[in-house]
């Protein structure tokens, strides 16, 4: 997986993360045509969700903006407070959320990525990750969620690779398959791996929606 977007020559290190990173499935506006699940909660027209798959949805993206804290970076208030109020639809305490006018927000907050620096970049896997998350609440593809757990995996490993890269003192370099793996071996990434089937396992879990604990 990594090494076909890894092998550029002659690019500088920060060209090659943008490389490695850009086409990812929500940066491109993926939408999945898959048939709508079966067992659906509809909240209204444009709001579709499954309990267990918004759960891990929402500790999925709630990682991913802590990790941006941890590093003094920050999204809008709409943005969050739109994370705050998807805990409440999940609690059956909601029912409705202005899902356009957040995904226009996500669409102007986005950094072009051949712009972007190594922060706006990890500021823009969140804002990736929620707009896969907003698809998912419009058409209610499973598909949408699993972009989802991706685009964090791929948040880490972005971290991983910039460390990774910047050791060797931010040269232009084709990593060996070894090299990579020991990019995907790295605690942030596997660390990551854990908690999203963990999520999984405990919302299959969960009778009493209405006090899930974020």
């Amino acid at each position: 997986m990594m090494a076909s977007r890894f092998n550029q020559k002659n690019l500088d290190w920060c060209e090659t993360l943008v490389s490695y990173f850009a086409e990812l499935p929500c940066a491109s506006r993926f939408r999945s045509r898959c048939r709508l699940p079966t067992a659906c909660l509809l909240i209204e027209k444009t709001m579709i969700f499954r309990e267990t798959e918004l759960y891990v949805a929402l500790k999925c993206i709630g990682r991913l903006l802590l990790n941006l804290e941890s590093r003094k970076l920050t999204v809008p208030a709409e943005i969050s407070l739109f994370v705050d109020d998807l805990w409440l639809v999940l609690r059956g305490q909601k029912n409705r959320v202005a899902l356009t006018e957040i995904d226009r927000k996500i669409e102007r907050l986005i950094v072009d990525e051949q712009d972007a620096g190594f922060e706006e970049s990890l500021v823009n896997r969140v804002y990736y990750a929620l707009s896969c998350l907003i698809l998912y609440l419009q058409e209610g593809h499973s598909l949408s969620v699993q972009h989802i757990l991706e685009e964090a995996l791929e948040s880490f490993r972005y971290e991983a690779a910039n460390d990774y890269l910047n050791a060797l003192g931010g040269l232009a370099m084709v990593l060996s398959d070894s090299e990579e793996d020991e990019i995907e071996a790295d605690t942030r990434v596997s660390s990551e791996k854990e908690k999203q089937s963990e999520d999984k396992y405990l919302a299959g879990k969960i009778v009493d929606w209405a006090n899930v604990i974020r």
